[in-house]
């Protein structure tokens, strides 16, 4: 895989506003240019957001599947919902009473867009975060995995940045930058 690049390089899906555009923190390409990770940071965020509808009380928080004329994005020409029949998400999640865009916006969307280019997915996070790590092994990601239909859990992974920064280091190069980055992020205890 070549080197990391910002993804606000990579064209939109339709039917994204101008201003917002899809945002993730990084992605890695293949030899022919395409992308093939996605990656999400979340060092020091704890959620992944609702839909903008939702967070300004306009949206009552329904699923809106076998109804999709009640969802305003829905209505305004976001393909969210179908291209979450397309993969088969819809058919997953059409049981769930909350439309999953109330607490997990970010994740589908971004999911998305990784699929639609032909990547995978990633969110990197800290092994310390209660929300993403978690007591006994759970995981956000890992839930969020289990909304998925089978066929697609393993485009979507996590990544725990203390492993990340040990293969870095491991690999004998960046040593111009790791050691300011452990200290940014208190990595300092988990050196050997």
């Amino acid at each position: 895989m070549n080197f990391v690049s910002f993804v606000a390089d990579l064209p939109m899906t339709p039917h994204e506003d101008i201003g917002q555009p899809t945002s993730l923190d990084a992605a890695f390409f293949d030899d022919t240019g395409a992308p093939r990770l996605l990656v999400e940071c979340k060092l020091v965020e704890r959620e992944f957001g609702s839909c903008s509808v939702f967070a300004g009380g306009d949206c009552p928080g329904r699923n809106p599947l076998g109804a999709l004329d009640q969802c305003y994005l829905h209505h305004i020409g976001r393909t969210y919902w179908r291209r979450m029949a397309e993969h088969g998400i819809a058919e997953v999640l059409s049981g769930q009473a909350v439309c999953p865009f109330t607490s997990y916006y970010q994740f589908f969307r971004e999911l998305l867009f990784a699929l639609e280019k032909g990547a995978t997915f990633a969110v990197l996070s800290d092994r310390r975060s209660a929300v993403f790590e978690g007591p006994g092994g759970w995981r956000l990601v890992a839930f969020m995995k289990s909304l998925l239909p089978p066929d697609l859990r393993n485009r979507a992974v996590s990544l725990c940045i203390q492993d990340l920064v040990t293969v870095i280091e491991a690999s004998g190069r960046h040593a111009d930058w790791i050691q300011d980055f452990r200290e940014k992020y208190g990595l300092q205890e988990q050196q050997n």
